[in-house]
């Protein structure tokens, strides 16, 4: 089938309208997606995806009457699938329904699975809710749900199968940032290198201030660079660093201060590491 940039152009508009559409509040979740396509299926490309968390990260938001499932796997893919109930209805657990595109479903169903680049333009399906359980807030807590689409009036099909719950709450986030090197680069800058590790997943922002005192005048510079730090993981950084105006950093000693700063997912408090080290900078 033909592809024009007209269709393009409205998957597209399509996805920005759904980022609109959805709730904002997304909770990590635990637990398997996978789905699979038949031979023609524009959206799985007829290959077969599977995805569990925490290795790969779920979330997952909605209401009694919309789930949406996040996925962005380890390996870089990303996709998120939509059940959306009747106009004025709840999902029920143990009801397969008749679904076309969301959010364009009117007053009917919708379901919509779409990722790595690629979504329908129109779409029929099914879904069916095995298990669909709410919070006290009236978020999702626990999906289990099967469904299938046909993307763009083809026979083909997308199958999948939803089983995540939401993650318990994780333990305070906890940080450890540590300066590895330095070394001069040939403009009289200096490159710092390092590491930083989370406990949870965050966005950690590493900053840095390099001090050089040579024959009683201080050069210093400083620089920062954002790390998205997932559970468990070590991340390697380098940060370029130059002082300022035309004061250069020589070969010699150099002290070096490092602050990793992150927000807390379930607490909401910034957290914060530091490490404090001298290096040895060798000529270019």
């Amino acid at each position: 089938m033909i592809r024009t940039r007209l269709a393009t152009a409205l998957v597209a508009a399509a996805l920005a309208l759904i980022a609109v559409a959805v709730p904002a509040h997304a909770t990590p979740a635990q637990g398997t997606v996978s789905f699979s396509g038949d031979p023609g299926d524009y959206i799985t490309q007829g290959q077969s995806y599977s995805y569990t968390a925490p290795n790969d990260r779920i979330d997952l938001q909605g209401s009694a009457s919309h789930v949406r499932v996040g996925i962005e796997g380890a390996n870089g893919d990303w996709w998120t699938i939509e059940l959306d109930a009747p106009d004025g209805e709840a999902l029920l657990a143990g009801r397969t329904y008749s679904a076309t595109r969301y959010p364009f479903n009117d007053v009917g169903a919708g379901l919509d699975l779409g990722g790595n680049g690629r979504g329908c333009n129109t779409l029929i399906g099914t879904f069916t809710i095995e298990e669909l359980t709410l919070t006290a807030d009236g978020l999702p807590s626990t999906v289990r749900a099967t469904f299938e689409q046909h993307c763009d009036e083809t026979t083909a099909a997308a199958r999948g199968q939803i089983d995540v719950s939401l993650a318990p709450p994780a333990p305070p986030l906890q940080l450890a940032v540590v300066n590895t090197s330095a070394d001069l680069d040939p403009y009289g800058g200096l490159v710092l290198r390092g590491t930083v590790t989370c406990s949870s997943d965050a966005m950690v922002y590493v900053t840095t201030v390099a001090s050089q005192t040579i024959r009683k005048t201080t050069v210093e510079g400083s620089s920062g660079v954002y790390v998205d730090c997932w559970s468990g993981r070590s991340y390697s950084w380098d940060l370029p660093v130059y002082a300022g105006g035309l004061d250069v950093f020589r070969a010699g000693a150099v002290s070096v201060s490092t602050r990793a700063t992150a927000r807390d997912s379930w607490t909401q408090q910034d957290v914060t590491a530091v490490d404090a080290d001298s290096f040895r900078l060798k000529r270019v």
